[in-house]
């Protein structure tokens, strides 16, 4: 490798270390905050829909953004995701959330990898000579968060510890904290301000003040698109920036994300990305172009654990109305539950289980019990324009009941 490859290779990836904090692809002055990686979205939904617009949404995976955003959980959530960005320098994060009676519990790991360099040293005359030692770019950072919703309040608090391995070890820590407000102009509202602290040296870190509002278009019961807009800004650097993101649902499987940035020096920027679920589990991928980081893919997994998510209020506190199934009874008073309250893609959830988990209980029904469970099926996948198995499951409620007219009927509508 030649000295002139080497100088070249150490200043791509300086530069690289210095602007990794920029959710955008325009360069933030990185040499006035330190650990500026801090920044650096991981998450593909983030990535895609922007981070500041990210701050109202509603998942425990976005607690590096807003720890609040882990409030709205109901049972246990996991995620995973890995970032792949130019000059081998790539980023992963794991993410847990379980709720409890006082509240939720939230752990986050970062890991980052810049990869590693031949050290240098100047010689007698000032000239830069190889020394033959590997120089290894790494950051780990562990973060422990609480969350609890009342009413439509919530309220989220985290401290991360950081561990650098950048030329040489270091170890400090930062605190996050932020707001969430549902049903709030027909939306919710989420802020946060993040890595409140200083590094080893006394440095201050990317101190970031986000603001988002989210809203949900609905078609009946079904979500059909979520409109993000939020603000980003970095108070040691005075940088602002406008966000607006977009997640559309063609399907119940499928949603399709964009995002769009503005600064203050008018340099506009996008991202977009897609999600596949299917039932508890998702598939997420982003892509963000960027000028100077250059072109970075994101790729993830989530999954949230089966179990009640309607809440109400009562006495100011927030109760789950429906408790995880445990059991075939359970899952079809579950599901009967939100058929009634016209929550289609809900109840299609836990009828679909008795399908899977529970079809020896099922069979055992007397038919005139099992037309009228295929026929709520059949109602929830019409209402959640699904006709294909719509039709599906008509068809098998009029097996058992071969004469019933109103089933003919739906049939021949959705067929």
């Amino acid at each position: 490798m030649s000295l002139k490859y080497v100088i070249i290779l150490i200043m791509k990836k300086t530069i690289i270390l210095f602007t990794l904090t920029v959710i955008i692809s325009s360069a933030v002055y990185a040499d006035v905050s330190r650990a500026a990686y801090l920044l650096t979205g991981l998450s593909p939904r983030q990535a895609a829909l922007g981070s500041g617009a990210s701050a109202a949404l509603n998942s425990s995976s976005a607690l590096n953004i807003n720890p609040a955003c882990a409030s709205g959980l109901t049972a246990v959530e996991v995620s995973a995701s890995q970032a792949l960005m130019p000059l081998g320098i790539s980023g992963r994060m794991l993410t847990g959330a379980m709720l409890f009676d006082f509240g939720v519990i939230a752990a986050q790991y970062q890991g980052y990898n810049f990869g590693s360099l031949e050290a240098l040293e100047a010689d007698q005359f000032g000239r830069p000579v190889i020394t033959g030692d590997v120089l290894e770019l790494s950051s780990d950072v562990f973060t422990i968060a609480y969350a609890k919703k009342t009413g439509n309040l919530g309220i989220g608090a985290a401290i991360k510890g950081v561990f650098e391995k950048i030329g040489k070890e270091s170890a400090f820590g930062a605190a996050d904290i932020g707001i969430t407000y549902s049903d709030i102009l027909n939306g919710r509202l989420g802020i946060s301000i993040s890595n409140i602290g200083k590094n080893e040296e006394g440095a201050l870190l990317p101190l970031a003040a986000r603001c988002a509002f989210a809203w949900k278009i609905r078609d009946n019961e079904k979500e059909l698109l979520d409109i993000m807009t939020g603000v980003y800004y970095l108070k040691n650097e005075n940088y602002f920036e406008g966000q607006l993101g977009m997640e559309f649902k063609p399907l119940e499987m499928l949603s399709l994300r964009a995002g769009a940035s503005i600064n203050g020096d008018a340099q506009l920027n996008f991202s977009a990305g897609l999600g596949i679920k299917y039932n508890d589990m998702s598939l997420d991928y982003s892509y963000s172009p960027g000028a100077v980081l250059g072109d970075t893919h994101r790729i993830g997994i989530n999954a949230v654990s089966f179990g009640a998510e309607d809440k109400k209020e009562e006495g100011g506190e927030t109760k789950a109305i429906r408790e995880p199934a445990q059991n075939f009874t359970e899952y079809m008073k579950s599901g009967d539950y939100y058929f009634r309250a016209k929550k289609y893609s809900q109840a299609v959830k836990f009828y679909e289980r008795i399908n899977v988990l529970y079809w020896k209980d099922l069979d055992s029904m007397k038919d005139n019990e099992k037309s009228s469970f295929y026929q709520r099926m059949g109602l929830c996948y019409y209402n959640l324009r699904d006709n294909r198995n719509s039709a599906q499951y008509f068809e098998k409620a009029l097996f058992y009941s071969p004469d019933n007219e109103v089933l003919k009927y739906w049939l021949k509508l959705v067929k």
